[in-house]
């Protein structure tokens, strides 16, 4: 019994070991992350694979003359050789739902994409050119519903417009100049039905 009491007093004296729960919203946040992560990568996969290649063959030398990019079976690109020399000189690039977003090509087929187009609705609604190879898109076109409607002339150096020119459906209408290079249009032009000058005049005379 002496004994058997003093065990019992021992273990009244060690301390009591509980078990520490553990931190809920710090695993919860670990899962939470992880699952985000694998959801991106769902996403990227899903969006970039399979990548497959079809085309055309217009002059039957073996070579597609129009090659059309699609991935995860929808058309993402399309590249076009327009004088059949073997090399690419016209790409469509397409948004998630398969509709033109932009196009880029070469227009002198001298190997640089010198020109951008882009595109809302699949109507051609701004453009621009490196019409002398610089770097600088030193020419802009204005669309209205696909159609050409206001060509500009970009001074590189000053960054300016210094020709102004403007468009119905089919014809030259009536264009803009800056003579004198201070970024001002002066000098105004209007043409008839076969583009002829009509009429010009003077900023100063008006």
């Amino acid at each position: 019994p002496e004994a058997k009491k003093i065990i019992q007093e021992w273990d009244v004296k060690q301390p009591i070991e509980v078990d520490r729960p553990q931190n809920k919203e710090k695993s919860s946040f670990g899962w939470g992350l992880m699952g985000f992560i694998l959801g991106i990568g769902i996403i990227v996969i899903y969006y970039n694979t399979p990548v497959t290649n079809d085309g055309i063959d217009y002059n039957g030398d073996g070579k597609l003359d129009e090659k059309w990019t699609y991935i995860n079976y929808r058309i993402s690109k399309t590249e076009i050789d327009r004088n059949f020399d073997g090399d690419i000189d016209f790409i469509y690039s397409y948004d998630r739902k398969g509709l033109v977003e932009s196009s880029s090509s070469d227009e002198d087929f001298n190997g640089d994409f010198e020109t951008d187009t882009y595109y809302e609705n699949g109507n051609a609604i701004w453009q621009q050119s490196d019409t002398n190879g610089d770097g600088f898109k030193d020419y802009q076109v204005k669309f209205k519903n696909g159609v050409f409607d206001t060509v500009t002339f970009i001074n590189p150096s000053t960054k300016k417009a210094i020709k102004t020119q403007k468009f119905s459906p089919f014809i030259l209408k009536s264009a803009e100049v800056d003579t004198t290079g201070d970024g001002v249009m002066d000098t105004f032009y209007e043409y008839d039905s076969l583009e002829e000058l009509a009429k010009k005049s003077n900023k100063a005379l008006q």
